[in-house]
């Protein structure tokens, strides 16, 4: 009964983001790859975020959810959770850096209040150096603001479908069109710089594919069973192809840039069109996966941890790289089982540090209830 209304398949592509964000993050500091590993592991990686962004389109505009009961669900359990890890961290930087004890730490507390304002007041997380993946919550709370209008053109009828496909074709036109003339700036090394314009940012533009895919599941429910499975079946093929020829192609993109001398990481974000059409291609698959029920406990136990293990595993894998006696150890191994190592243990230490956290807060919560009575 506990997890009667939850989608099993949604929980698995949480689980699976949150790999792929740990597995992206370990890159910025394995330095035992050499240009081509690391590529060949960046481009099966990439889609982690945008997956969450799909995740949270898929469901959000199916809720009756009255607005200021999302901002301030979205203030309690996303928004101050990552303020106190940015709090943390920051009184916590010379242990992470492997510079200075926990003690020190408590005994000469040294945060940089300016650095947090700015951050705060300034909508991002830049120049917090050990927090800048947290860019995810800021964006979600630029989303709870667009959310009364993006409500509008999710209403599932043919005028808003109309609009809602059009923007999602036209941003995504905007995307490819950005990607080349990256590309031909370079070639024709000119100075002019262009960019095609989109109404919304492109974390906007993935919340509303996830609830294109919503739409698009959903009708395939109501045709026959017989036709449904056979229809599924035709589009996992398809989509399994088009996901390996996208990475082929972006890992080509990776040998032309070393070619041509061009940095590869302007084409290693979700902005990039090759990352968009695997990212949907993926959640599709994923979505039709058949879970065996005697895993279903694990990966609920997992899921529900997703969110927190984004919040703290890059400062893990910050502790785990810079720890000399471990660094030692990891320098002596074969980069990539340095790489996996690195990844698979910034993934379970989190796990278990999550599952600590969410004990303390249901713990809190039960003593708030007993009060409050």
């Amino acid at each position: 009964m506990k997890y009667a209304k939850r989608n099993i398949n949604i929980e698995c592509i949480r689980i699976i983001g949150c790999f792929m964000v740990v597995f992206l993050h370990t890159m910025s500091f394995n330095k035992g790859l050499n240009y081509y590993e690391e590529n060949i592991i960046k481009v099966f990686v990439l889609n982690g975020v945008a997956l969450f962004w799909m995740i949270t389109g898929y469901f959000m505009f199916t809720s009756d959810k009255k607005y200021i009961l999302r901002v301030k669900s979205t203030l309690l359990s996303i928004f101050i959770p990552a303020m106190l890890v940015i709090l943390l961290t920051q009184l916590f930087a010379p242990w992470l850096k492997s510079q200075q004890s926990i003690l020190y730490c408590l005994m000469n507390p040294d945060i940089d209040w300016k650095t947090v304002f700015s951050d705060f007041f300034s909508w991002q997380v830049n120049n917090t150096s050990i927090c800048m993946h947290l860019w995810y919550v800021w964006a979600y709370m630029r989303l709870i603001i667009w959310f009364p209008l993006l409500r509008l053109l999710c209403k599932n009828e043919e005028k808003e479908n109309k609009i809602r496909r059009g923007y999602l074709i036209l941003t995504f036109l905007c995307m490819a069109l950005n990607n080349i003339w990256t590309i031909l700036q370079h070639l024709l090394k000119t100075d002019i710089k262009v960019t095609f314009f989109s109404p919304f940012d492109i974390n906007i533009f993935y919340v509303l594919l996830g609830y294109e895919m919503y739409a698009w599941l959903k009708n395939e429910t109501e045709i026959g069973y017989f036709r449904r499975n056979i229809t599924s079946g035709k589009m996992k093929k398809i989509s399994v192809v088009i996901i390996l020829l996208m990475n082929m192609l972006l890992f080509g993109i990776s040998m032309l840039c070393k070619e041509i001398d061009l940095k590869f990481n302007n084409f290693t974000s979700i902005r990039t069109v090759t990352v968009i059409i695997a990212t949907v291609c993926i959640f599709y698959i994923l979505m039709h996966i058949k879970v065996k029920e005697s895993l279903y406990k694990i990966i609920y136990f997992i899921a529900d941890k997703t969110f927190y293990i984004y919040l703290i595993h890059y400062m893990i894998i910050r502790k785990i790289t810079t720890s000399v006696k471990l660094k030692e150890i990891l320098n002596s191994m074969n980069g990539w089982l340095s790489f996996f190592i690195i990844s698979l243990s910034a993934f379970l230490i989190s796990l278990i540090a999550a599952t600590l956290i969410k004990s303390v807060i249901k713990g809190i919560g039960r003593c708030l209830k007993i009060n409050g009575r």
